[in-house]
């Protein structure tokens, strides 16, 4: 009657950790930045940033909101990076990817995020469009993994 009566042929069981190399450094959520700007002039700023140590790769993704006081509309974009920290220099690998689908009211159109970085420092970047008011907030979720 059971399902496992069911069962036709051999059964293998194996132990899972022959499968694992328990040596190997462990992918580590590293850091959940939460930040926040207020712009009002048509230039690009950094919301937040994380400053990266020696010989690490890090998985960088940024949730943005946008909401422009002066006329009432809104955007969100998600962005998502790769860098590489080999003795102090930091690369990124790859561009900046957007994930999903860009959420814009009419009027927002010149607004945009992207991650960067500068020196070590990886950086959540906004770009407002005109002299509207423009609160942001950002979520930075930082994943690392370390020599």
């Amino acid at each position: 009657g059971n399902a496992y009566s069911q069962i036709k042929g051999p059964v293998i069981y194996h132990d899972v950790d022959q499968f694992v190399d328990r040596s190997v450094t462990e992918l580590t959520f590293k850091a959940d930045i939460k930040s926040s700007l207020t712009t009002s002039s048509a230039t690009t700023s950094t919301v937040g940033s994380y400053t990266t140590t020696s010989n690490t790769s890090l998985r960088v993704r940024t949730t943005f909101t946008a909401y422009n006081t002066t006329d009432s509309q809104g955007a969100s974009y998600v962005r998502e990076a790769f860098f590489m920290n080999v003795a102090g220099v930091v690369t990124q690998i790859d561009a900046t990817s957007s994930l999903g689908v860009d959420y814009e009211d009419a009027l927002q159109t010149g607004l945009d995020a992207t991650i960067d970085f500068s020196g070590t420092a990886v950086r959540a970047r906004v770009t407002t469009d005109s002299t509207d008011t423009v609160k942001w907030r950002t979520i930075m979720e930082i994943w690392e993994s370390a020599a």
